[in-house]
């Protein structure tokens, strides 16, 4: 790192120290001071609510948001690669969310609106791990990027420069005010994110092949794309016209339950 965004707030602390327990608290903190002193107004929720920070500012006389999800990681071992851990609820359809990945072995700052990261996915076909049941199950890490040398890094595969989301550069991209003042662009960019989620977010696969799976994932992903084609009304008319169904199918599992319990617990009686 070598510019004046970000700095080390702390330069008694050794980026690399944290342990586990302390990590993520440090890290938000490191983050929450440079945007302070970016002149953003930074807010923490009191509770976790899937969004790490929010921050506003004026910008040209106009009162700007966004909300930001920070993701920290050192490089991976024997690698120049930080492997970050994506979920599901980190993909909001609100285009005002900010992708913030920090490395802290380099202490450089890589930050995205969340329809530039979905375009570098798309550009670089790595939208596959979005659809495996690890993503699904909030344990899966993607390194998408790679450190060459001091203000330098690309997409792993492809050694496209990502170097215009990099510190300073990346900070200035998201005081862009067109999310506010273009109605339509908000909602266009809103909904590109809803076709993100649609296209592979709903459907299942696995990055190596199973081909005792196959069939099994053939059969979900075709049920699952019926569903979709559906329009709102209909998938609620249908919820509805069934739920006295999911209701009954509810107390049959749980009277299932019982039963299980009053066998297990006689079994421990006669013992």
């Amino acid at each position: 790192m070598n510019s004046e965004f970000p700095t080390n707030p702390f330069p008694n602390v050794d980026p690399n120290t944290p342990s586990k327990r302390n990590k993520k608290k440090v890290t938000e903190d490191y983050v929450h001071v440079n945007l302070e002193r970016d002149n953003w107004n930074v807010y923490e929720a009191y509770q976790d609510i899937g969004i790490d920070r929010v921050i506003t500012r004026q910008e040209n006389k106009i009162n700007i948001t966004r909300f930001v999800q920070i993701k920290a990681r050192s490089f991976e071992r024997n690698s120049k690669t930080p492997s970050y851990t994506l979920k599901p609820k980190d993909f909001p359809t609100d285009p005002r969310t900010v992708f913030l990945f920090y490395c802290d072995s380099t202490q450089d700052f890589l930050i995205f609106f969340i329809n530039d990261y979905i375009d570098l996915l798309e550009r670089n076909n790595k939208t596959s791990f979005i659809s495996t049941p690890s993503f699904k199950y909030c344990n899966n890490k993607i390194g998408p990027f790679k450190y060459i040398n001091e203000n330098n890094w690309q997409v792993t595969t492809t050694d496209e420069s990502i170097n215009k989301f990099l510190n300073q550069n990346g900070i200035d991209k998201i005081k862009d005010t067109k999310l506010e003042v273009d109605k339509e662009y908000f909602n266009t960019q809103s909904e590109k994110i809803l076709k993100f989620r649609r296209d592979h977010m709903f459907k299942f696969k696995y990055l190596k092949e199973h081909e005792n799976t196959d069939s099994d994932l053939k059969y979900i992903n075709r049920h699952i794309e019926k569903l979709l084609s559906k329009n709102k009304s209909e998938i609620i008319s249908n919820f509805k016209k069934n739920s006295n169904k999911l209701l009954l199918q509810d107390e049959i599992i749980k009277d299932s339950s019982d039963k299980l319990r009053l066998l297990a617990s006689n079994d421990d009686l006669e013992d």
